[in-house]
């Protein structure tokens, strides 16, 4: 294990020299130190920050404020075990971090840094994407890691700004491509950045339009605009999804109009479904990954088998997997059966029989729900390699 400074940082990763400043937790050979030089055990499950720290008490019930859920992300930062690593930046501060959270992170995470007083920073978690704040433990932790170098020095960093001329998406309320630029932008990069984005810093053009031609301005720009530029990784991801969920609802109004134009038709079963339910179904067809919570009784493996028949229509699929509890696999045949022609085959039977049954030509295959990884999963995934598009669903 490589020993890490001060900050917390691992030296293995970090060209920079620390300050003579301990704060609580970081590692070193085989244990773990607190700022006060207490060693603790690794197997100890003991909180790693102050001693009795509380979260910030929550109202009852679903209430809550931004204020306080992004002071108990603070305060998790504060008391979990958290490794970083330095990635990549020039800068003392501002730059990209590598993060793993204890056993519940099997893969590091990864942290930008561009602002040490707003909350413009981003990471790759599952709750940073997801929650609108525009941080979480892990950016707090990070934040909470730089200054150790000192509160001075942190704050003369914090008012000076980053270095970069940074291109990020912004984690808070609706998502949108930015720019930040630093207190004396280089004039190339002013020359070459400054057209795509209006003087707010928001992305001037469609994103689909202008981020391919924001690219190819970088990259014909001199190196030196190329390393004083920074483009986070969020940009692409985001821009990407967007223009997956455009096509999806194009298709979907394409479909619709030549359904209008009477070339399609609505009626995919033998029965007639009633609006909800054909709504149901598009919303399962054209939502790549989609959730049906209708109440019972209104008819969802009606309008997932709908889905199904509408999807082996429109693109062409071959196959559909149906993961359910045992109990439920006999009503999925029977209602199958009574409202499409389909071929249905049961995967039941010792590992062996099932991989034979999942070479059958079927449409639907219907398979007994297990703990994730248990042992179908695995014969449904190698059965499953060959077809080229797959639709599943779970009762």
């Amino acid at each position: 294990m490589s020993p890490k400074g001060g900050c917390g940082i691992s030296s293995s990763g970090c060209n920079r020299s620390c300050p003579e400043l301990m704060i609580s937790r970081f590692e070193w050979g085989d244990g773990i130190y607190e700022g006060t030089g207490k060693r603790q055990s690794k197997k100890s499950t003991e909180p790693f920050g102050e001693k009795g720290a509380e979260p910030p008490a929550k109202p009852g019930g679903w209430h809550s404020t931004d204020e306080l859920e992004i002071a108990r992300r603070r305060w998790r930062a504060e008391v979990e075990r958290i490794e970083i690593k330095v990635l990549s930046g020039k800068d003392r501060y501002y730059g990209d971090y590598s993060i793993r959270s204890g056993q519940d992170s099997p893969s590091p995470y990864r942290v930008e840094i561009r602002s040490l007083s707003a909350l413009d920073n981003s990471c790759t978690c599952p709750d940073y994407r997801k929650n609108g704040l525009g941080t979480c433990k892990h950016i707090e932790a990070v934040l909470r890691r730089l200054r150790a170098y000192g509160e001075h020095a942190f704050g003369a960093a914090a008012r000076q700004g980053s270095p970069y001329v940074d291109i990020y998406l912004l984690g808070r309320g609706d998502p949108r491509i930015r720019v930040s630029w630093p207190a004396a932008p280089p004039r190339q990069a002013t020359a070459v950045v400054g057209p795509f984005f209006s003087g707010d810093g928001d992305l001037l053009a469609d994103p689909e339009d202008a981020l391919p031609a924001l690219r190819r301005a970088l990259e014909k720009a001199p190196p030196a605009v190329q390393e004083a530029v920074r483009v986070s990784e969020d940009v692409d991801e985001w821009a990407a999804d967007l223009a997956r969920r455009r096509s999806r609802s194009k298709t979907r109004e394409k479909f619709l109009e030549d359904v209008r134009a009477g070339k399609r038709s609505l009626d995919v079963l033998k029965v007639k479904l009633y609006p909800y339910q054909e709504e149901g179904m598009l919303h399962l067809a054209f939502g790549e990954r989609a959730l049906l919570a209708d109440e019972m009784g209104l008819g969802k493996t009606i309008q997932a088998i709908a889905a199904c028949e509408l999807l082996r229509q429109l693109r062409r699929i071959e196959r559909v997997l149906v993961v359910s509890p045992a109990s439920l696999k006999a009503e999925w045949e029977e209602q199958i059966g009574r409202f499409t022609d389909l071929p249905v085959c049961m995967i039941v039977g010792t590992r062996a029989e099932r991989l034979r049954r999942y070479r059958r030509p079927a449409f639907f295959y219907l398979c007994k729900s297990y703990t994730p990884g248990g042992r179908n999963e695995s014969g449904a995934r190698q059965a499953s390699r060959s077809v080229p598009e797959r639709f599943s669903m779970t009762a």
